[in-house]
């Protein structure tokens, strides 16, 4: 086997961002947090939705799309980066 490009820890690790269909809940999950499923050579990640009594499932979406969800920018706070 070779390796044509190494992969990279921090992307196997990298936290997910997530939207429950049922609620409309936004939340992020970390590696141990959320499930990984493969159909048809396409990734799934799921995860339990957080919010109180809300059985829902979160697909994962990527940051932008959270972005939108929320109406502003993630990492920023009144103009100042919190993460």
């Amino acid at each position: 086997m070779i390796i044509l490009k190494e992969g990279s820890i921090e992307r196997i690790n990298k936290t997910k961002y997530f939207l429950c269909k049922n609620c409309g809940c936004v939340w992020t999950a970390n590696k141990d947090e959320y499930e990984v499923d493969i159909q048809y050579n396409e990734e799934y990640y799921t995860c339990k939705c957080p919010f109180e009594n809300c059985e829902g499932i979160g697909f994962a979406i990527s940051k932008e799309a959270a972005e939108k969800e929320i109406g502003g920018r993630i990492g920023v706070f009144r103009g100042e980066e919190i993460f």
